[in-house]
């Protein structure tokens, strides 16, 4: 198996479309046995996907991933395992002791309807608005 990381330095990249450089790591037993690091030149989520699929790809650890990249990882039979942060060597680490999963992840409720992204799920917690003293009430 071959297990592809987004990187920013040494941690998980936060967010998949911004990563320049990608940590490859082949795994067998789960054990580590062997490495390289990959330069990507590309923002293009096909281009993106279909560099990791030559490469041999089975499975992304990533932080923050749109809906985009994950289907054009699907159509090339690559897993993804998003919402990790963190070092990469420690996320790393974590899946080969089999702690990490798909379906985690570390997000929280989004916070502010208004800013939800679609399909997120929202609170039903209201703010109350501030009032500002500027403006007269309307007659």
């Amino acid at each position: 198996m071959k297990i592809a990381m987004p990187l920013h330095e040494n941690r998980i990249s936060p967010r998949f479309g911004n990563a320049r450089e990608f940590l490859l790591v082949e795994v067998k037993d789960d054990r580590d046995t062997g490495r390289a690091t990959l330069a990507m030149d590309v923002q293009n989520p096909i281009q993106i996907a279909e560099c990791l699929a030559r490469e041999g790809v089975d499975l992304v650890l990533s932080g923050g991933i749109n809906a985009e990249y994950q289907r054009e990882f699907r159509l090339r039979n690559i897993a993804v395992i998003w919402g990790l942060i963190g070092e990469a060597e420690d996320v790393l680490a974590t899946y080969l002791d089999g702690q990490v999963f798909a379906g985690m992840g570390p997000c929280p409720p989004v916070q502010n309807p208004r800013r939800s992204p679609r399909g997120a799920r929202r609170t039903e917690e209201r703010v109350p608005a501030k009032k500002d003293s500027r403006r007269k009430p309307v007659s």
